[in-house]
């Protein structure tokens, strides 16, 4: 990933003073969405603050972080309301996450400290604040830059993060632990570093992380990953643009799994209103990419969208990949995807494989069973 060549100046953690401005989460919408999850100003609330540990530097011994725990996912497929699946079924009608259970506001935060990066740590430029400091808390920010975690153990909580880099947040390779807790992340349209697009809303070149009630906008790809636990998150109105050295558009993805073992994918939102001549390639793929997908669990996610809603990485050498209880949506294409609702090259039922319990959310076959094929 190319990164941006600005100079950097050092300085220190920025300590929490009170908020300056915040906004609040907004409606969504289907068919091609024009600003799904957007928000609106709010006038007055808590104080907020962005902290980290002195635990030492990422190559030290790690500190404890002092965000809150990863929540548990709310809700289950057998936990669904008596009108879900059905015809005219939707996302938050079936208790799927949305714009108003995700992102900064969904746990209480009421406005946000408004900075500008490096100003989290000091450390990076305009484009990125590099956070360098192992069990770092980032807490009730609005930041106008990415996030670059060069450190283990990170937690970015209650914030929202409005970038134009090549990212919005990113786990380097080498470092573990990050936790992305309740936040909004948004990409610009036409102001990003590859051509004017944002390429990742959450970029994990790392270890295992954690990532759970996001609202993630505006990116060609909203997460990319490929260990970790992702679970409530709200990831819609993907961008369709033309990358550098490039004449086609970008592939786009709600989550991607380019290759890894122990990705865990539970409860999601994952929208991908674009055909297959925009860029449009799924809304949750797994992909033999860098090596075998093994020991994944994909379970309980509303899936729209791509030229398939469902890539499932079962080719020779993945084993290990459940797939259970997921909802397909008509709500972009009526076979879920514009090409169909599944990728049936990507899935066999090799070693441990199990395909179980997925049905149409709605739409003329709603409530039936989806097979792989």
């Amino acid at each position: 990933m190319t990164e941006s060549t600005t100079s950097r100046r050092p300085g220190s953690v920025l300590l929490g003073i009170v908020a300056l401005a915040a906004l609040a989460a907004a409606g969504c919408s289907s068919g091609k969405p024009a600003a799904q999850g957007t928000e609106s100003p709010v006038s007055s609330g808590t104080s907020a603050s962005a902290k980290a540990s002195s635990g030492g530097s990422a190559g030290g011994t790690s500190a404890a972080a002092s965000a809150t725990p990863t929540p548990t996912p709310a809700g289950s497929a057998s936990g669904q309301p008596a009108n879900c699946p059905s015809a005219h079924a939707t996302y938050a009608t079936c208790g799927f996450p949305t714009a108003q259970t995700t992102g900064w506001q969904s746990a209480g935060t009421k406005t946000l400290k408004n900075v500008t990066s490096p100003g989290p740590t000091g450390q990076g430029s305009s484009y990125a604040t590099e956070i360098k400091t192992n069990g770092a808390v980032i807490n009730g920010l609005n930041i106008t830059g990415a996030l670059d975690v060069y450190a283990n153990n990170v937690t970015i909580e209650n914030s929202r993060i409005t970038t134009r880099n090549w990212f919005g947040i990113n786990q380097r390779n080498g470092f573990h632990g990050l936790k992305i807790i309740h936040c909004t992340i948004i990409g610009v349209p036409g102001k990003g570093l590859d051509h004017g697009g944002e390429d990742y809303g959450i970029s994990d070149d790392g270890a295992y992380m954690t990532a759970a009630y996001n609202n993630i906008y505006g990116f060609g790809e909203g997460i990319t990953s490929g260990e970790g636990y992702f679970h409530d998150n709200y990831v819609h109105t993907l961008q369709s643009y033309i990358p550098l050295g490039s004449h086609s558009y970008q592939h786009t993805n709600a989550l991607i799994d380019s290759g890894g073992s122990g990705i865990k994918v539970v409860h999601n939102t994952f929208l991908n209103w674009m055909p297959p001549n925009k860029g449009g390639s799924s809304s949750l793929m797994l992909a033999y990419d860098s090596a075998p997908v093994t020991n994944a669990v994909l379970s309980d996610n509303w899936l729209a969208g791509g030229a398939y809603c469902l890539y499932p990485g079962g080719v020779t050498g993945s084993h290990n990949i459940v797939v259970t209880g997921n909802m397909f949506s008509t709500e972009f294409f009526n076979s879920c995807g514009f090409y169909g609702l599944n990728a049936a090259t990507h899935w066999h039922y090799g070693t441990g494989n199990i395909w179980h319990g997925n049905v149409w959310a709605n739409g003329s076959h709603a409530g039936q069973a989806v097979l792989p094929g």
